[in-house]
């Protein structure tokens, strides 16, 4: 008997939690449906005065619930169901004769029952099963097809006795098959529904036999008569919610709505079907949608391509873009068959077409998709740039952002990127004063709305004078390896002037899996200087300087008197390769301070040996260490078919006009051609603030160069001059030619940044003409808010590189005291992040915009996320309650 009470429980046990699952998913599955009914009802109210001025052409809604409108009655079983089931036709007597126990015959009336023991099984045994209840269903033939036949394989007489329809009720392919003009396209329609639904028949059911069944649903039409019969035009939200709440039913309630046979709302799709313009298309016409896309198609068939061209010219791109998609013809024709189209936006925009001699088969839709992509990305780094110095979060699929200010343990002042690269939707960027890398990745918001955000997934500390505070490390540059992360690392010791500089290396497993600051041998620091050193001593090859520097050593010249400067640039070459710029200095002879000569040098650090390898002589040995600071180093890594990689790389400085390009051979050899040198034109002098700006596109090297306008006054606005310079680099060892361009405005070019195959972006700042200011011109506004004229502003500029012509130009920021800091922007494929120094940090590009565009999709789609249960708080167990002798007390009280 105890394991039979034992048993009991843990059955109502299970049952009860299957129970509370059930009912949990009921109220998740009621919310979800709820949040899709009223997004729909938002939806149709945009659209509302366009609804009211139909009225005149009678449209109807038709709604089909799940619950029983109030005004209906409940619907009765069919007299089928008191059938003598051996097949008579009689009916069955009444069993409310037997229920009343008065029919009772024989020796069993009036005899007394036997007392039985609660706990007995005879009492559970003999208790007479309670009857289920009869839930009313529907025929999912007869809804979703309109059929009145039977399935395949299911006997006459085979569906439910319970399957009835009520009077007045219309199946949802009654309504949109009526008038339907394309009875495919409205079968294609109906079948999707069906297939949605959870109650679809599975192969199994199928193959048994038997009818495919579905929950009742109770049908009403809401005609646009009784909307407009107060005068006043209601949005669809009380229309609708007022009729349901005079028939007892609520907005969750909502299975289906078609508006003029065109089915609008589906609770188990993604709720809303259409389009907005297909829904502003339903709204406004008074033929169904499946009729309009029967027309178009037809429409689309027979009309010419070349009229399809014509008309489709007049439309702005991005309208044209989404005609594609209104068919496989138009996106047939428009893709693949309307090269003139793609042509004529091209010259619309003067934007640069293919030079090739075979104009017929040019590809001017990938030409015009690559000038647009680039052009949709600034203007995308614009939105994020203003969402985060602004302070909003507007939900957009062009940009994800992320703002440092409103988070804890963020960058901050003064703070700023030392370098970022990235891959696939996320990003490495390395911060100067505090020494970390940060690992920022596109995420999904909390909620499920569909909306993304910038999400920070790791942070690693690199600091290795972290513990102490003589010592304080900045981070100036940063490279990425195929398999490593590569830091320099300038070092500024208290009472020594010069800085030391430390090249960091990290495995890209161990940042992502192991902790930097706890693990010791993960992080490897090689100081650059007694690197460069030993490589000098150890150096075999044969260097006029290197002699003098030996010379210097024999004669018993003091190591700590010799000068290693590095340069604050770094580039990866591939296969563990690191190249760095380096000068040293010897004491003069005649002992003068400021007469020493700088020997530069290009330096070639190898993870794998654990140092450095190569050296180059590059550009002429000076004086001063005046290009010290200013060098700037390019490169650009390229893999062949054979999986060989191919690194070329270019190096200058601000202070000079000339260029080494220069590529590293497969055995390890670097090789540089002459330096190409620029001219300055008269009246002007380079700007030296910043690294000379250069970049590499394919086999071209892009270098901008910055010139000032010589001013006797130096209080006044200064002119600025900037030239272009793009300089070929061919296969062969001819001499590279050079082209340049001159700028439009008074611009500083402080940045430029290769974008992706053939586009380089220019960061300018702009600053206000200079002229004659006409003084009557400005009376009584002296103190009065500058214009956008007189405005600081940093410019984005797009250049393609091939044709060397201006695709775009775009403000991204503007201050009036000139203080602006340029951005840091990286771009890998089809993923592009800009920093914003110790403000925020932001995401755009083609893979995050089709992450963006799929997790939208999949949302409408998903299923209510579970939510985690909450741990049950552990009660701490109460000890025995002590004795009088456990409390100290004596047998005498």
């Amino acid at each position: 008997m105890v394991r039979g009470n034992w048993q009991r429980r843990v059955e109502k046990n299970e049952a009860r939690r299957d129970e509370a699952k059930q009912r949990k998913h009921r109220m998740e599955e009621k919310k979800l449906f709820k949040q899709k009914a009223q997004k729909f009802l938002a939806s149709m109210d945009e659209y509302k005065d366009l609804a009211w001025q139909q009225v005149e052409k009678r449209w109807e809604l038709h709604l089909w619930v799940d619950t029983l409108p109030s005004d209906q009655h409940q619907i009765q079983p069919t007299w089928e169901d008191d059938l003598d089931p051996k097949g008579s036709k009689r009916r069955n007597r009444s069993t409310s004769i037997e229920s009343e126990g008065a029919a009772k015959f024989g020796k069993s009336r009036g005899r007394k029952e036997k007392k039985k023991h609660p706990r007995s099984k005879e009492v559970v045994d003999e208790s007479p099963a309670e009857e289920p209840s009869i839930v009313p269903q529907l025929s999912q033939i007869r809804f979703f097809t309109g059929q009145q036949g039977q399935q395949k394989g299911v006997k006459r007489g085979g569906e439910s006795s319970h399957s009835q329809i009520p009077k007045g009720f219309k199946s949802l392919a009654e309504v949109i098959l009526k008038g339907a003009e394309n009875k495919q396209d409205a079968k294609a329609v109906l079948a999707s529904t069906e297939a949605a639904h959870p109650d679809a028949p599975g192969d199994e059911e199928v193959n048994t036999g038997e009818a495919p069944m579905m929950e009742m649903l109770y049908y009403f039409s809401v005609p646009a008569v009784d909307g407009a019969a107060g005068g006043e035009m209601p949005s669809f939200s009380e229309f609708i919610g007022d009729i349901l709440w005079k028939k007892s039913c609520n907005i969750g309630s909502i299975v289906y709505v078609t508006f003029n046979g065109t089915l609008l709302f589906d609770r188990y799709q993604k709720g809303l079907l259409l389009s907005d313009n297909d829904l502003r298309t339903c709204i406004s016409m008074a033929k169904s949608a499946t009729s309009s896309s029967q027309t178009s198609s037809n429409l689309a068939k027979s009309m010419p391509g070349s009229v399809l061209e014509y008309i489709l010219t007049f439309l702005s791109e991005f309208e044209i873009a989404g005609m594609s998609s209104v068919c496989k013809s138009w996106n047939k024709e428009i893709g693949k068959e309307s090269a003139n189209l793609w042509r004529h936006c091209l010259e619309r925009r003067q934007w640069p077409v293919n030079t090739s001699e075979d104009l017929e088969h040019a590809p001017y839709r990938q030409i015009f998709l690559s000038h647009y992509g680039v052009r949709r990305d600034l203007n995308a780094i614009q939105l994020g740039v203003s969402d985060i110095l602004t302070r909003k979060s507007r939900s957009t699929t062009e940009a994800v952002s992320r703002s440092f200010e409103s988070s804890k343990d963020t960058p901050q002042y003064p703070n700023h990127s030392a370098g970022m690269a990235g891959w696939k939707n996320q990003v490495i960027v390395a911060y100067s004063h505090e020494c970390t890398l940060r690992l920022f990745s596109t995420a999904e918001k909390s909620g499920g709305d569909g909306d993304k955000l910038c999400r920070e997934l790791v942070c690693q500390n690199i600091d290795p004078y972290r513990n102490t505070k003589k010592r304080t490390s900045t981070l100036v540059d940063l490279a990425l390896d195929d398999s490593r992360i590569g830091c320099l690392c300038k070092i500024e010791e208290e009472n020594v002037e010069e800085k030391s500089t430390r090249l960091l290396l990290l495995n890209l497993d161990e940042f992502l899996t192991s902790d930097v600051a706890e693990e010791e041998g993960i992080l490897h620091q090689i100081g650059l200087e007694n690197a460069i050193l030993d490589f000098l001593f150890d150096y075999d090859g044969i260097d006029d300087d290197l002699m003098e520097f030996l010379s210097y050593i024999s004669s018993g010249g003091a190591l700590e008197d010799i000068i290693v400067l590095v340069s604050p640039s770094l580039v990866a070459c591939g296969n563990g390769l690191f190249l760095f710029h380096a000068s040293w200095s010897i004491p003069s002879v005649n002992g003068v301070e400021g007469e020493e000569c700088f020997f530069k040098r290009l330096f070639m650090y190898s993870a794998g040996a654990g140092a450095i390898v190569l050296m180059q002589n590059v550009g002429s040995n000076t004086v001063t260490n005046e290009a010290h600071e200013s060098y700037n180093l390019a490169s650009q890594v390229i893999t062949d078919e054979k999986g060989v990689s191919h690194c070329t790389f270019a190096a200058s400085s601000a202070v000079s006009s000339s260029l080494t390009i220069g590529s590293i051979e497969t055995n390890g050899a670097i090789r540089t051609d002459s330096p190409i040198v620029g001219t300055i034109p008269e009246g002007y002098s380079l700007c030296q603030r910043r690294k000379r700006p250069m970049a590499m596109v394919g086999s071209t090297t892009v270098v901008a160069d910055s010139m000032v306008e010589n001013a006797e006054d130096e209080e006044s606005n200064k002119t600025y001059k900037s030239i272009l310079s793009f300089n070929l680099c061919p296969a062969s060892e001819t001499d590279s030619l050079s082209f340049t361009i001159d700028l439009q405005g008074n611009l500083e070019v402080v940045d430029l940044i290769s974008f992706r195959d053939e586009h380089v972006l220019l960061l300018c700042y702009m600053f206000p003409q200079t002229g004659d200011t006409d003084i009557d011109a400005i009376d009584g506004h002296w103190f009065g808010p500058p214009t956008e004229d007189e405005l600081v502003s940093l410019v984005g500029i797009v250049y393609h590189v091939p044709s060397r012509t201006e695709i775009h130009r775009v403000v991204l920021l503007s201050d009036q005291h000139g203080s602006l800091e340029p951005l840091d922007i990286s771009v890998h494929d089809g993923t592009v992040a800009a920093s914003l120094w110790w403000k925020g940090l932001l995401m755009t590009g083609e893979d995050v915009r089709a992450r963006q565009e799929d997790s939208i999709a999949g949302q409408e789609l998903a299923t209510p996320a579970s939510k985690t249960k909450k741990k049950k708080k552990k009660t701490p167990k109460k000890g025995g309650k002590k004795d009088g002798f456990a409390r100290g007390m004596s047998m005498r009280g």
